[in-house]
């Protein structure tokens, strides 16, 4: 979604990933597609309960695909949620990064992309691995 800056957001991109094979990653560009082929498409992956869908911060992302798309995900696990009950420090998708998989991403980058209008076609290179580097690293 393109929350930051405006209050009449939509959902812009979908980021998934997959471990399966090595892992790839997959970035799903919902304002290019029509609604209904993106929800057919993936409500069975994101409501399958037999594949564990891993999110940071889940609370918006879970909302806004139940709220644009009907999809209802689960199972569910916040690795934000789970630092957190863990103990681990970092909390941070960025300070997870760092700590877990050995990829520095400085904060003002991060924030910078994060925040950047994912409206806007076509992404740029910048936001286009951004995107990717952010559920594959998951």
């Amino acid at each position: 979604r393109n929350w930051f800056r405006f209050y009449h957001d939509r959902t812009c991109l979908l980021q998934l990933a997959t471990a399966v094979q090595g892992g790839c990653a997959f970035l799903v560009d919902c304002l290019r597609l029509p609604w209904e082929d993106v929800q057919r498409c993936l409500h069975g992956i994101l409501e399958a309960p037999s594949i564990l869908k891993v999110f940071h911060a889940a609370g918006n992302d879970v909302r806004w695909l139940h709220e644009d798309l009907g999809i209802t995900v689960s199972p569910l696990l916040d690795t934000q949620v789970l630092a957190s009950k863990l103990g681990f420090p970092h909390t941070q998708l960025t300070e997870q990064w760092a700590r877990l998989c050995n990829v520095q991403a400085p904060i003002e980058l991060k924030r910078r992309l994060q925040r950047s209008d994912w409206r806007r076609r076509p992404l740029a290179p910048l936001q286009t691995v951004y995107a990717a580097a952010d559920a594959y690293l998951l």
